[in-house]
């Protein structure tokens, strides 16, 4: 249908709807259904419509003229003018004829069957809205404001209740309410019938989500006072010495004033100090009470409420040490309120934490360590990244705590981390663990829904001592034998090694044996890597990531971080090496701005540790650019970091092959010292079992032979790795021609 000429009759809309021949009224309803839902762009002329349709259609005397208006209503919901229809509706609640208020409430009971909370619920709640059809002359109304009502409850559930309109409602209307709700509450959530055009692109509808109750107590109940309806006495007596019960009646009070959804902003610091001393009173029914008002206060201030942690947290943790239910129960109740409210955040709250996890009593650390966990589960990845780098030394400790349920609480944390943030993350606390924790914590990962893991256990863990008996489930874990590497580098040595023959590298590199074919050929071209790219990476980025000033290169290196981040794990897995090639080509290895480098080398790490398989030649594209930077001290540790993804994603045989190419050809000591450092962490990390022994001794003897002294220091940590895990094979390979590195 040509708009342009149709706009030629909107004119005449309202007339049409007026008129007072119910026939043309009726003929004129059918030719505006066929306009709005076939003409397209009509919304703007809705509001020529509705308002005569409310007021002389809707309410009309002939039945199937109802039936069209209340039909056209719902069309014109639909072309997305939702606010437009259901103020009319709202303002026909106030018409002198009951018959128009009547068909006002069946049309938004239509509206919400058909488009769920998609319609304008808050204005129907306010107190023009649904509060005046309960106090409506006309007993139709009432009845049908009750399936409104009914309707509603569908997908708020019982947050209807906490809403204002339903306190000022007569008991009998609660009690009808009531049995309207018991007869639906075990039905699942509703899904809408109708979509706006607006969502047309839409395959299938979206189920409105559970938030929607918490938003609509939000923005409709008014908050309460506080601290103005204490009696004046509260703080003298509560805070006094006298009878327990009195003071325990005074705290009645505040917990009953602080159990509403909502709560004025107010200083609340003297009460805070006054719940954090009775949280040390011998009297436990003070004590119980005291954790709940806390949690009431934290549910009606939200994050209002967080100013004030730092004065009872600590207190509240000490409070694990306390074996019965009365306390223990509210206890978890309100510091998994305070979470969710985000009044602990745990990097924020690291200090009062850390001070509950090195506790002299066991169940104290056990039970912070459990709330740890919980709330890490109910986190997102950024903010669980902030809390492991506060918490991480003290969870590593307690992963080799005396206790046994302490043990088992940091093992799960451990499982938690390694799901959300990756391997590496935790890489070098395992290796100073046994294979039966490590299992323990691959087991957590997977329960978390992380993927299968490669983590590996220090050899020297593994090995059974006969003289030393084994401890039960409660004793200490096994420690590392840090005495046993000690002495076996200050074993004596051999002045003249007899028969030892100076074995030639097979390759040019000084590795024995055929050197691989180089991983780095195949793939795809770079002109098809750009090609591709183009599929999930906006052609703004791509020209952003080309631009001269650093500014617009960090905004698109920002924007693909967050495209990543959206990214399932198979989507990185099918574009890894598209990603990895054009970083390559764009920023680039050589770009100039530290926070520019940073963030191309953070997205490569992200997808490395995130790709489900990982091409061998994707590492040799990125080799030479980290190693390049390892000497930069801004770029240091994500270079670092990229390494150890790399180690587990194609595995530290490979990479070490790769990187001696660089370290026999590099004429930067700085640069060589550096790599031997990362190979140390590396060998500790994951074991010798997956690195060629023989490669890594020539290599290290190649070092040695520089002149630079830093060479010299940094190769002597991966000799005594090597020594430590395999003492009878460095000796046998090489003869190091300075007796002084034994010494070392």
């Amino acid at each position: 249908i040509n708009a342009e000429y149709m706009g030629d009759y909107t004119g005449f809309f309202k007339k049409m709807v007026l008129d007072i021949n119910a026939i043309a009224q009726e003929s004129a309803v059918e030719a505006l259904y066929a306009y709005f839902d076939k003409v397209p762009h009509a919304a703007p002329s809705a509001s020529r419509v509705v308002p005569g349709l409310v007021d002389k259609c809707i309410g009309a005397n002939k039945t199937s003229l109802q039936k069209k208006a209340h039909q056209l209503l719902q069309l014109l919901m639909e072309i997305d003018t939702p606010e437009l229809v259901t103020g009319e509706l709202l303002k026909g609640f106030k018409s002198k004829v009951p018959k128009v208020r009547l068909a006002c409430v069946q049309g938004l009971v239509d509206a919400i069957r058909n488009f769920g909370l998609r319609v304008p619920v808050k204005e129907i709640l306010k107190k023009e809205g649904l509060p005046l059809l309960f106090t409506d002359a006309d007993g139709k109304v009432r009845k049908e404001a009750q399936t409104l009502v009914a309707e509603m409850y569908r997908y708020l559930r019982e947050a209807i209740k906490d809403l204002p309109f339903f306190s000022e409602l007569r008991d009998a209307q609660k009690l009808e309410l009531q049995k309207s709700f018991e007869a639906l509450q075990n039905e699942p959530l509703p899904i809408p019938t109708r979509q706006f055009r607006s969502e047309a692109s839409q395959v299938t509808p979206q189920a409105p989500t559970p938030v929607a109750p918490t938003q609509l107590l939000e923005e409709l109940v008014e908050a309460s006072p506080v601290l103005s309806k204490l009696p004046k006495t509260f703080f003298e007596v509560v805070g006094g010495t006298g009878k327990w019960t009195e003071r325990k009646e005074m705290l009645e009070v505040l917990g009953s004033l602080a159990a509403k959804p909502k709560l004025q902003q107010e200083d609340y610091l003297e009460v805070v100090k006054l719940l954090r001393k009775l949280l040390l009173d011998s009297q436990i029914p003070l004590v119980s009470l005291s954790i709940k008002i806390l949690g009431l206060l934290a549910t009606g201030l939200k994050t209002g409420f967080a100013v004030y942690t730092r004065h009872y947290l600590a207190a509240l943790l000490d409070k694990f040490k306390e074996k019965k239910l009365t306390v223990l129960e509210p206890l978890n109740a309100t510091l998994a309120t305070l979470h969710q409210m985000q009044c602990v955040p745990l990097d924020q709250c690291s200090e009062d934490i850390i001070g509950s996890c090195l506790n002299k009593v066991p169940q104290v650390r056990q039970c912070t360590m459990e709330w740890v966990e919980r709330c890490l589960a109910a986190e997102q990845k950024p903010s669980i990244a902030k809390a492991w780098k506060a918490l991480g030394p003290t969870i590593a400790k307690l992963a080799e705590d005396s206790s046994a349920p302490v043990r088992e609480a940091a093992l799960k944390i451990l499982g938690r981390i390694q799901s959300s943030l990756g391997e590496p993350a935790i890489a070098s606390i395992a290796a100073k663990l046994d294979k039966k924790q490590v299992a323990k914590i691959t087991s957590y990962a997977q329960q978390a829904g992380g993927p299968p893991s490669a983590l590996r256990t220090a050899p020297d863990q593994s090995l059974k001592r006969d003289h030393e008996s084994q401890e039960g489930e409660d004793g200490p874990p096994p420690k590392r034998q840090a005495a046993l590497a000690s002495s076996r580098c200050r074993r004596s040595i051999p002045t003249a090694p007899s028969k030892v023959t100076k074995r030639k590298p097979e390759s040019a590199l000084g590795f024995p044996g055929k050197e691989e074919d180089d991983p780095e050929s195949g793939g795809m071209s770079p002109a098809e890597a750009e090609e591709r790219a183009s599929e999930f990476i906006p052609d703004t980025v791509k020209e952003a990531l080309q631009s001269k000033s650093f500014k617009e290169r960090n905004d698109a290196m920002d924007q693909l971080l967050g495209v990543l981040q959206n990214m399932s794990d198979e989507e990185v897995t099918k574009y890894n090496e598209v990603l990895i090639r054009v970083l390559k080509a764009k920023p680039g290895w050589k770009e100039t701005n530290f926070q520019v480098l940073a963030k191309t080398f953070q997205a490569i790490n992200i997808v490395a540790s995130r790709s489900l398989s990982f091409p061998k030649r994707c590492c040799c594209l990125v080799i030479d650019g980290l190693v390049d930077k390892t000497v930069d001290s801004k770029q240091r540790q994500i270079c670092r970091d990229i390494l150890t993804s790399f180690c587990v994603a194609v595995g530290p045989r490979f990479l070490f092959q790769q990187l001696a190419k660089t370290l026999v050809d590099s004429k930067t000591p700085k640069t060589v010292a550096e790599l031997l450092d990362w190979m140390a962490y590396a060998i500790e990390a994951f074991g010798s079992h997956l690195i060629d022994i023989k490669a890594v001794v020539t290599l290290v003897k190649l070092c040695f032979e520089k002149q630079h002294p830093a060479i010299k220091a940094s190769g002597v940590t991966p000799t005594v790795l090597r020594e430590t895990y395999s003492q009878p094979v460095v000796t046998s390979v090489a003869y190091y021609p300075d007796p002084n590195i034994y010494v070392s």
